[in-house]
């Protein structure tokens, strides 16, 4: 459990710094750069040997199917929300994860949930929704009810996992290391969002200046570093050996560490929902656990 944590406690601060980034890029032209630099350094430092692109190669369509489901269209999607709705907003339809993947796991194996199951994902679902609505109150949706922005936030936690579980898999099938399959899925998507940005008009004179401003370049090379390279490595890693609906559940714990962390970062005070979220999402997880 304790090594979920902080793998989303590094998720968490990415998740920060992505939200400094999405003023300066539209969606297309940051994922292109992120997954793009990301996806090549992660192939320079673990797949220099030539069987790994052979597998590659035998495998390329659902490696495919993996990067579109995983990167391109969740990264796409979820920047796309960040620029209309607040983090806090985002976070409150993150709590529809661990149902996603019950969902999923009992369409695509036909896997039943037991009652403790089912038990610990309602009270950190639960622990989650009180968390995000006792910060952000009724102005949550004060601009409106419900949105696109919305609905691409909601599609990106259903495609995401969709694509993850398909990654589960192949990893299990030993066939790459986590890194790999990163590197791989990154660089796909990156190709294919530079294709559409390229279509859009390539902002490489803006590129320029930003790369020179130090408030665009040290969250950029946070994001790269800890949030795409070593986050998303480990939390492949993760996936490869533990049930990915606990998984899910942990995940709750994201705006939990944004909130911690804010407090770190901008002197944010902590509130007491941080501390009985924090609670009852320990307690989610041990009733979760029990046999």
């Amino acid at each position: 459990m304790f090594f979920l944590l902080f793998v989303f406690f590094l998720i968490a601060s990415a998740f920060l710094a992505n939200k400094l980034l999405v003023v300066f890029l539209s969606p297309d032209v940051f994922v292109a750069l992120r997954m793009g630099i990301s996806g090549i350094l992660l192939l320079f430092l673990y797949a220099r040997e030539k069987k790994i692109w052979v597998e590659a190669k035998d495998h390329f369509f659902m490696l495919f199917i993996i990067a579109i489901f995983t990167t391109f269209f969740p990264s796409l999607l979820r920047a796309y929300a960040l620029q209309f709705i607040s983090a806090s907003r985002a976070s409150f339809w993150g709590a529809l994860e661990p149902f996603i993947s019950v969902f999923y796991l009992r369409v695509l194996y036909s896997q039943k949930v037991t009652s403790n199951q089912i038990i610990g994902i309602m009270l950190g679902s639960f622990a989650s929704l009180f968390f995000v609505f006792y910060r952000g109150g009724n102005s949550l949706f004060v601009n409106s009810l419900f949105c696109l922005a919305d609905f691409a936030q909601i599609s990106s936690l259903a495609i995401s996992r969709f694509g993850w579980i398909k990654g589960q898999e192949l990893m299990k099938k030993e066939i790459f290391k986590p890194q790999q399959l990163n590197g791989f899925c990154f660089s796909i998507s990156a190709t294919i969002s530079f294709i559409i940005a390229s279509i859009r008009g390539f902002p490489f004179t803006l590129l320029s200046e930003l790369f020179f401003q130090k408030k665009f370049i040290l969250p950029f090379a946070y994001t790269i570093i800890v949030g795409n390279m070593l986050a998303y490595s480990l939390y492949a890693y993760a996936l490869k050996h533990a049930v990915i609906t606990y998984v899910s559940i942990v995940g709750l714990s994201v705006p939990l560490f944004v909130h911690f962390l804010s407090f770190f970062l901008f002197g944010e005070p902590l509130s007491i929902s941080f501390f009985v979220s924090l609670l009852l999402l320990g307690l989610a997880l041990a009733i979760f656990q029990k046999k």
